[in-house]
């Protein structure tokens, strides 16, 4: 859904959402050096069968953050080619904003909490 809001919060909120993703990117790399000492630790099925889905999963996860953030990154060209055909009362000006974003932020980082949760109870175990 579209509605408007101030460009300067748009670009803030943008800015965080990237330095979030970035943050669960490297994330990502931590919990796959994580499965990958669990891995030279223990050699049975389950252990074995268990990281495959974990990896599957991360791999899904980094996926995703890349998708969201070139729609971030879309969103924020469209604000700047919008401030470059008008320049004048940019911190009080209205943009098109994309409701959805939000959403799609907190599907993310619910699933990647759940995730990270999922992750840090089986290193505990095989650890």
């Amino acid at each position: 859904m579209l509605t408007k809001a101030y460009v300067y919060d748009q670009h803030e909120m943008h800015q965080d959402w990237l330095s979030r993703l970035a943050f669960y990117k490297e994330e990502i790399n931590i919990f796959r050096e994580r499965l990958g000492e669990i891995i030279i630790r223990n050699t049975n099925d389950e252990v074995k069968k268990t990281i495959e889905v974990f990896e599957n999963k991360l791999i899904m996860q980094r996926n995703y953050i890349d998708e969201i953030r070139q729609s971030i990154r879309l969103h924020e060209s469209k604000i700047v080619e919008e401030i470059k055909k008008n320049t004048v009362a940019v911190n009080h000006r209205l943009s098109e904003n994309y409701d959805g974003e939000e959403d799609i932020m907190g599907y993310l980082e619910k699933n990647f909490a759940e995730l990270r949760e999922a992750i840090n109870r089986f290193a505990a175990k095989w650890m």
